[in-house]
């Protein structure tokens, strides 16, 4: 349980107001998705918590209420350079660049490395990440690279 002090406000919570992102089954009707705070309480199976820590949390709705329950699975320890404030805003934006930037695109790139993938595949992540796979110890495959260049190189003309 964490005694809400701020909540963050992203897309959803605007979306769910205007009843067009309804909470999932069995979470509160109250908006609210992402939380900063203290925690009040936990469960006797929670490890890794104290009471009185900061914490920030994704939860499914109620981040608007002045306590919200949260799963233990989705709280994180607020960092000490963090205000309260920044961490309720704090864990969507993150996370969801973490998955994108970290876990997708080291995916894509192992795809890359094995030559594991389709004709096109590989240009797309190579423009998104294409210092990132410049990186030592990552290779890229070379017919994307060449034909990334040739792009550049007339799309560098075509603005002359």
């Amino acid at each position: 349980l964490i005694r809400v002090t701020h909540a963050g406000l992203n897309r959803a919570d605007v979306m769910q107001r205007q009843g067009f992102y309804p909470p999932p089954p069995g979470a509160s009707d109250i908006i609210g998705l992402e939380v900063g705070g203290t925690v009040l309480a936990m469960g006797h199976e929670v490890k890794g918590w104290k009471v009185g820590e900061r914490a920030m949390a994704l939860l499914a709705g109620g981040g608007y209420a002045e306590k919200a329950v949260v799963h233990h699975g989705s709280a994180m320890h607020v960092p000490e350079a963090l205000s309260n404030a920044e961490a309720a805003a704090f864990p969507e934006v993150f996370l969801t660049a973490y998955l994108n930037l970290f876990q997708i695109a080291h995916e894509k790139r192992q795809r890359l490395q094995r030559g594991d993938h389709g004709r096109n595949q590989g240009r797309g992540i190579e423009k998104r990440f294409h210092g990132n796979l410049k990186q030592p110890g990552t290779r890229t495959c070379r017919s994307a690279r060449m034909q990334i260049e040739k792009e550049n190189r007339a799309n560098k003309n075509d603005r002359r």
